[in-house]
């Protein structure tokens, strides 16, 4: 099984792209407790967020896909985790990808990333690209847009994601939240 590494050659990219609303660790910013190229400094005491955040390369991509190289080298983290989104009020399940801000072009000449994003699409499953906006970038290849004579779609809207509350505050901030939150009689809505 794979590891994030050894002392001194890491990968902790998940700790700097990943939002952890219990830490007020916004998408994209490096982890306070972060120790780069060596882990976490508060491992043994970390958010239950972080405890239960499980990384593609880790968990599933020796088996499927040997080829995709560790995330701080591949400029991205992949959440085994899915998410909902919604085009024209139907729910489509998405694989999220993390981008690395210095590199949100990545994905587009990996080959081996491309490849697994397909075969997302070949059984129902878009991609959303996750590039420090709330929502970010959804990725639908040919299988999920035939009309598109095989072009592959991104879309940054009309879609809306489905977010839980420990997302909405991680993306937000939950000081923000507060403020999102309905108040009762208005028209105001929660992202």
């Amino acid at each position: 099984m794979r590891t994030c590494g050894t002392p001194g050659d890491m990968c902790n990219l998940c700790c700097k792209l990943v939002p952890v609303a219990a830490l007020d660790k916004p998408a994209d910013q490096w982890c306070k407790h972060a120790v780069k190229g060596r882990g976490c400094g508060i491992y043994a005491n970390r958010p239950s967020m972080c405890q239960t955040w499980r990384c593609f390369w880790i968990e599933d991509a020796e088996k499927l896909v040997p080829q995709l190289r560790r995330p701080d080298k591949a400029h991205y983290v992949i959440d085994i985790g899915a998410t909902v989104v919604k085009i024209d009020g139907k729910p489509l399940g998405a694989s999220q990808i993390y981008l690395d801000p210095g590199y949100t072009g990545a994905w587009r000449s990996d080959q081996v990333l491309r490849r697994l994003i397909l075969s997302w699409a070949n059984e129902g499953t878009a991609t959303l690209l996750r590039h420090g906006t709330r929502y970010g970038t959804l990725l639908l290849p040919p299988p999920l847009r035939p009309l598109e004579n095989g072009k592959w779609v991104e879309m940054s809207a009309p879609f809306t994601v489905e977010l839980s509350q420990e997302e909405k505050e991680a993306f937000f901030g939950k000081d923000r939240m507060v403020r999102l939150e309905p108040t009762g009689g208005g028209n105001e809505r929660s992202p």
